[in-house]
């Protein structure tokens, strides 16, 4: 993503996998980038295409981050949610990154 307008919604999208079979009890950290808040409700975004949706047991909605918590499969899966843009700036996207939660 390069532009973005004061407003604008956009849509999230984090593919997640494990190298080594399935992987429980794992926290997925997504930094929001600054100038964007979540919007709140659209945590289960609808599927699109074939996409198998990551099975989290908890979510947690932040000011500054989402944290999914579930297990992590050798098969892809996708967390969606969306942002708005609420400030004007050039702002980086954070790398997402995933955690085992003891």
């Amino acid at each position: 993503m390069t532009s973005v307008k004061l407003g604008d919604i956009i849509n999230v999208q984090v593919n997640v996998r494990s190298l080594q079979n399935v992987q429980d009890n794992m926290v997925i950290t997504d930094l929001y980038p600054a100038g964007f808040e979540v919007v709140t409700g659209n945590g289960d975004m609808s599927a699109r295409g074939t996409q198998q949706h990551f099975n989290w047991v908890h979510r947690d909605l932040r000011e500054d981050r989402m944290l999914s918590y579930g297990s992590v499969g050798e098969t892809t899966t996708v967390i969606q949610y969306q942002l708005k843009a609420v400030n004007v700036g050039k702002f980086k996207i954070p790398q997402a990154y995933a955690e085992k939660h003891v």
